[in-house]
């Protein structure tokens, strides 16, 4: 199949056209920046990628990979896919652990590892530890650390988010990117969206409940002066805000692209 055409048909799908070039990297072999000169793939392959994409699966869990942060990230139907929008999260406790040497950072609902790996690439005198309930999703976690060099400061625990205390150490920043959807939410999704992890997506008590499980227990997590920054979702800035206040933070929100809050910053004084 020509590639001109394969790119056509991820088009007629409404799929960005930048996921239809890392098949054909992934297909041939080549890298991203060469697919485009590609002249033709094997029909088999083609189609059958099509197939798939046409029954809904998507691309990344095709190729097995997802950029982010400037890195590329082993994925696979074990763990949410990396959005652009969660970079925010990591951009935000980069900001955190300016000016705090060795800084500790504990990512609560790792998944991928993909924000703990990326604050850690970007920041060599940090280490952390990514805490997920799925052993398949810390196998993948495990896999990207070893792939990026930085296995030997990040270490995984299998445990539920939302009940996880105090492994003895305090850290300095909390991460998390945790389920917020609720079900009606979610029922209304992209089909694609609903072949990812419904665990990684989906949370009771209007989609608050890892916010706050875990805002409440933060005083056994970290040190007496640290900042917890969550991904939340779009309805969410005003309950999530209140949640934190609760316990005593600040609160700060930053937003997207699309103008809308997505990053919540708590700091704690004391």
């Amino acid at each position: 199949m020509r590639t001109g055409d394969f790119i056509g048909r991820i088009r007629d799908m409404g799929l960005p056209v930048s996921d239809g070039y890392d098949i054909v990297s992934r297909i041939l072999g080549v890298p991203y920046a060469l697919a485009k000169a590609a002249p033709c793939l094997p029909d088999g392959e083609a189609a059958d990628v099509l197939s798939r994409l046409s029954s809904g699966e998507p691309a990344a869990y095709i190729t097995g990979r997802r950029e982010f942060y400037g890195r590329e990230f082993y994925v696979d139907k074990s763990v949410l896919i990396p959005r652009v929008e969660t970079e925010i999260l990591v951009g935000e406790a980069l900001s955190a652990a300016r000016g705090v040497k060795g800084a500790r950072v504990l990512d609560l609902c790792t998944g991928s590892g993909c924000i703990l790996l990326s604050v850690l690439a970007e920041r060599p005198d940090m280490t952390g530890t990514g805490v997920d309930i799925s052993r398949a999703a810390l196998n993948m976690a495990e896999k990207n650390s070893k792939s990026l060099g930085i296995a030997g400061r990040a270490s995984f625990i299998e445990a539920d988010a939302a009940s996880f205390s105090w492994d003895g150490s305090d850290y300095d920043i909390i991460t998390c990117n945790p389920p917020y959807l609720t079900e009606e939410e979610y029922a209304l999704t992209d089909a694609r969206v609903r072949r990812e992890p419904k665990i990684a997506l989906v949370a009771g008590e209007g989609g608050l409940f890892f916010y706050k499980k875990i805002l409440r227990n933060i005083s056994l997590l970290c040190k007496k002066k640290c900042r917890a920054v969550f991904e939340i979702g779009w309805t969410q800035s005003r309950s999530a805000a209140a949640l934190a206040r609760e316990v005593g933070a600040s609160v700060r929100f930053v937003r997207d692209l699309a103008g809308t809050d997505r990053v919540m910053v708590c700091e704690f004084q004391s």
